[in-house]
Formats: structure tokens, sequence, C-alpha cells
């Protein structure tokens, strides 16, 4: 059950007890005068049997959950109750007068088909009275025309109050599933901004293992360009500009890893905060773009790194070779002094 078929209900239950109440009371008021008058009259029989009926009703069918049930019984009720005192005893001006409450009481629960019952009932009921008067009220037939023109106005009024109320409510149903409507999207959205940026942090967090991965890479060749350096005092000063370049590397490496753990900060933000949306996407994806071009320009310095490391070698080789030569220079001179 909605919020509206709720609301709807809540507003039913309330109606009828409205309806209940203001009948007993009226009616307990009526039935004091009655007993007064002639306890044993049709009338009063009748009034006392749905004094008793009606709140039997009324607990019974809250207790099985058919509220809707109630309107109709105490509506054709009381109609009925009427136009059977108005059979016996004949057209009179409380009976004319009598129709316009019952009228009103029907459009109490705001039911069209209630409110049709109500004046269905209510012109049969107007007409015997005018039409079949008693002779102390043989006027109502002239002023038939009147009661009946004052009931129309009567009920097109109380049906435009009842056409106003669904339409309300018609209203907010749609606005009620417009809303609900708009809440499941939000959550997909939601859900689906949220796996892109898991998506995307874990993509970062590969990224890092291998920048992590270059980092100890560069730590190593750093550690062998110093022993080669060792072998050769000639060579000492480009090897240290090498080591200097790898140094410089490797802060820059160092800077990288930082803005990526704060890259992923961010993006671990972002997905707490999913609600704010595209606005936030898209400054996550101009980040992306950036760091595209970070990677790009750290890949231009691996190639450099590695041409750097490829004229080390050449360098390492030909320390090599010019120590095989000063061996031999040195052994031809040993050789030549022996």
């Amino acid at each position: 059950m909605n919020a509206i078929e709720q609301l709807k209900l809540m507003d039913l239950k309330s109606k009828n007890k409205l309806m209940l109440t203001i009948y007993l009371i009226l009616t307990v008021i009526g039935l004091i005068s009655m007993f007064a008058l002639d306890p044993k009259s049709i009338m009063t029989m009748l009034n006392l049997v749905q004094v008793i009926i009606y709140p039997i009703v009324y607990f019974m069918t809250n207790k099985s959950k058919r509220e809707y049930l109630f309107p109709y019984v105490i509506v054709i009720g009381m109609n009925t109750c009427m136009l059977i005192t108005t059979l016996i005893t004949g057209g009179n001006l409380a009976g004319v007068i009598s129709v316009f409450f019952f009228t009103i009481f029907a459009a109490v629960p705001f039911n069209k088909k209630i409110f049709g019952i109500g004046i269905v009932f209510g012109l049969i009921i107007l007409s015997y009275n005018s039409f079949f008067p008693v002779a102390t009220y043989a006027y109502l037939k002239e002023e038939f025309a009147s009661f009946f023109l004052i009931y129309l106005l009567s009920t097109v009024l109380l049906s435009v109050l009842i056409h106003l109320n669904d339409k309300q409510y018609k209203m907010l149903q749609e606005y009620m599933d417009q809303e609900e409507a708009n809440s499941r999207a939000k959550e997909e959205q939601k859900v689906k901004l949220e796996k892109e940026l898991f998506t995307i942090v874990d993509s970062l967090s590969k990224v890092n293992e291998k920048i992590q991965f270059s980092v100890s890479s560069q730590d190593e060749m750093r550690i062998a360009i110093s022993e080669v350096s060792a072998g050769s005092q000639v060579q000492s000063e480009q090897i240290s500009g090498i080591a200097t370049n790898a140094h410089n590397n490797l802060v820059v490496l160092n800077d990288m890893n930082q803005s990526t753990k704060e890259l992923i900060e961010e993006s671990v933000q972002s997905s707490i905060a999913a609600e704010e949306g595209q606005l936030k996407a898209k400054h996550l994806m101009n980040e992306m773009d950036n760091l595209q071009m970070v990677i790009k320009e750290l890949n231009e310095n691996f190639r450099t790194l590695t041409q750097k490391i490829e004229e080390t070698n050449q360098f390492a080789q030909q320390i090599q070779q010019i120590t095989e030569q000063t061996n031999l220079l040195a052994l031809n001179a040993s050789i030549e002094a022996a």
C-alpha cells in the first residue's frame, strides 16, 4: 500500500467516524422528542433500529478492513427508512428538509457512487413529499419547482466539490509516482557512478603498482650505475650526471605517486558525494586526462632514461676495453722492465 492509498484509507476512516457521530447525535436528539410524543410510532422504531445497527456495522467493517462498505450502508439505510416513513405518514415539510440534509450527508465521503445513490433517493423522497403531501402541507405541490431547483443547484455544487477532490487526489498520485520514478532514476545513476568510480580507483591502483615497480627498478639501476662509476675515475663525472638524472626521475615518480594517492582519495570522496552528479564526473574525467598526459610524459622520460642507460652501457664497455688495454700495457711494461 503506497502513501496515497494509506492517506485515502485514513481519510475514509475519519469520514466514517464523522458520519456515525453526526447521525447518532441527531438521531438520539430526535428519539428523545419522539419518545416524548409517540414512543410506539413507526418512525421511532425505525430510528431506534438504526441507532443500534449502524454502530455494529461500523465496528464490523473496521474489524474486517472493509471500511468502504460503511458509507453505502448508512446512506442507503437512512434514505430507505426516510422513504418508508414518508410512504406511511405522507409528505410533509420535514421530509423535504431532510432530503437536503441526507444529500449533504451522502457527499461527506466524497465518493461519486455514494453521492449518486443519495441523489436518486433524494429525488424520490422530494418528489413524493411534494406530490403526495398530507392536507396540512398541500402547498408543497406548488413549491416543488423551487425545491427542485434548489436541490439541483445543491447537487451540482456538491458534485463539483467531489470532482475537485478526486482531481486533487489524482494530481497527488501523479506527483508521487513521478517522485518515485525520479528517486529510482537517481538511485540507478548513483549506483552506476559508484561502479565507474570503483573501476577508476582500481585502475589507478594498478597504475600505482606499476609506478612503484618502476621506482624499484630505478633504484636498482642507480646502484648498478654507482658500481660502474666506481670502476672508472675517468667516466665518473658522466655517470654522476646520469645518476643525478635518475634521481630527478625518482623524485618525479614519487611526486606522481603522491598525486596518484591524492587522486584516489578524491575518487573515494567523489563516490561518497555521488549525488552531486555529472559536474564531479566531468571534473574527474579532466583529472584523468591530465593523468594520461603525465603518464605520456613519464613514458618519454623512461625512453630518455633507457637511451641514457644504453649510453652508460656503451661507456662501461669502453671502460672495460680501456681497462683491458691498460692491463696489457701494464703487462708489457712489466715484461720490458724485467
